[in-house]
C-alpha cells in the first residue's frame, strides 16, 4: 500500500516540496519506506528494515530538551 501527499497551492512547503510518498510493507503493519521529493530534484530516501514494535529503550539513550 502507498500514499502519496502533495503539498496544496496554498501550503508554504510547495515551494521545496513535490511529494512525500509513504510505502508500508505488504502485510501493511509497518511502514516500509518514506520518500521525500523535492522540487529541486533531490530526494530523501528513509528505509525501514526489521521493525520492531515498542521496543525497550534505555532511558539513559535520550535527552529530552522542552521547547516553549
Amino acid at each position: 500500500m502507498t500514499i502519496e501527499f502533495v503539498p496544496t497551492e496554498k501550503n508554504i512547503s510547495r515551494k521545496v516540496i513535490k511529494s512525500i510518498t509513504i510505502t508500508f510493507r505488504e502485510d501493511r503493519t509497518y511502514l516500509q519506506q518514506i520518500r521525500i521529493q523535492e522540487l529541486s530534484g533531490d530526494t530523501t530516501t528513509i528505509r525501514f528494515t526489521n521493525t520492531v514494535l515498542n521496543a525497550p529503550l534505555d532511558e539513559s539513550s535520550f535527552e529530552v530538551k522542552g521547547h516553549v
